[in-house]
């Protein structure tokens, strides 16, 4: 079916798609980034124009007590490298990715985030595994990615909305 206007003429002479490339170039221009910023940088200088992780050490050590007094058959932690912090729960039960979450909390509130999400999927008993930016890695804004099986997708984004709603 083809939209006219008289006045305008046909609508698909007029819209035209605009390459990622050139919305890529627009934002760097907007941002004063150079040309050579690559898209993820970019993301990241806007998130860290916004939110400054400082001081965020002490509670790193608090949520780090906190996951250690956790640790158990139903729950494990380990270290990928030094950016990022896994937590793994009911793993035995976790199916294939097939979706992942990527939240942004201010991180301010992150590790209290992290602590509610440990203690929400613990005692639904979800089978999920997720991994948090440890005060090193602060520079990215991918603070915390989910990683959730087809099967317990729905049970995942419902808890992820309550703990937004708590927070």
């Amino acid at each position: 079916m083809k939209i006219s206007n008289p006045k305008v003429g046909n609508i698909e002479e007029i819209i035209q798609s605009i390459d990622d490339l050139i919305i890529l170039g627009l934002s760097r221009i907007a941002f004063k980034c150079s040309k050579e910023t690559e898209s993820y940088n970019l993301r990241d200088e806007l998130y860290a124009s916004k939110y400054k992780p400082i001081g965020l050490e002490g509670r790193e050590i608090e949520l780090e007590k906190f996951l250690q007094q956790q640790v158990g058959e139903n729950l494990r932690i380990k270290n990928q490298n030094k950016e990022y912090k896994w937590v793994i729960v009911n793993e035995k039960n976790i199916g294939e990715t097939s979706h992942r979450f990527y939240i942004a909390p201010n991180p301010e509130n992150m590790h209290e985030i992290v602590s509610d999400f440990v203690k929400q999927f613990i005692s639904q008993n979800i089978p999920v595994k997720f991994k948090y930016q440890l005060t090193s890695g602060m520079e990215q804004c991918d603070r915390i990615i989910i990683y959730s099986d087809f099967d317990n997708k729905d049970r995942i984004e419902s808890e992820i909305k309550k703990v937004y709603q708590q927070n």
